[in-house]
């Protein structure tokens, strides 16, 4: 079932049980006739997968879906800001490293 921002319902899509809705989101979203591009999709983590992620941005609609918990063990990659330290300090960083910490001066993580 699709709905606006109102919660007025737009379309529905029936299918047999047991079948994945973020799988039927691209045919529920087909029988929305709307002018122009809608301004964002908000979904439950359900619809969380690549390819609904992919397709949303293929449209150029930003979705407004809540990560999905990761399993057991497993851990998120945080990509963090360009060229922000991850991982141990390799070898052509330890100079600077060392040069900081004979200067003085507070690293990254340092209170100031």
């Amino acid at each position: 079932m699709d709905r606006d921002g109102k919660g007025l319902s737009l379309a529905v899509h029936l299918t047999a049980g047991q079948r994945s809705e973020s799988a039927q989101l691209e045919a529920v979203c087909d029988l929305v006739e709307v002018p122009g591009r809608p301004q964002r999709l908000l979904a439950d983590r359900g619809y969380g997968a690549k390819r609904t992620r992919a397709w949303l941005r293929k449209l150029r609609i930003p979705a407004v879906i809540p990560e999905r918990a990761l399993a057991a063990g497993k851990k998120r990659r945080h990509r963090g800001r360009p060229g922000a330290q991850q991982g141990p300090v390799r070898a052509s960083e330890r100079g600077r490293a060392l040069d900081r910490v004979a200067q003085g001066a507070p690293g990254p993580g340092d209170a100031v």
